[in-house]
């Protein structure tokens, strides 16, 4: 998922950052605005969703 979003937005990104977590904690953020928490989706995103979903936070 990194790699994609390096390649499709490398420009428009400073900076891609995992965090390693527990408990199943998955969440995908653009600066302070979540954009996909598995917590309140109750799944894993589909491909190509996060991308789709960081394209439209930057407008």
């Amino acid at each position: 998922m990194a790699e994609e979003l390096a390649t499709r937005f490398g420009e428009q990104l400073q900076a891609i950052t995992l965090h390693p977590s527990h408990g199943g904690i998955f969440e995908i953020a653009l600066g302070e605005w979540v954009l996909f928490r598995k917590a309140d989706e109750q799944r894993f995103p589909d491909d190509g969703e996060i991308g789709e979903l960081v394209a439209a936070g930057l407008g």
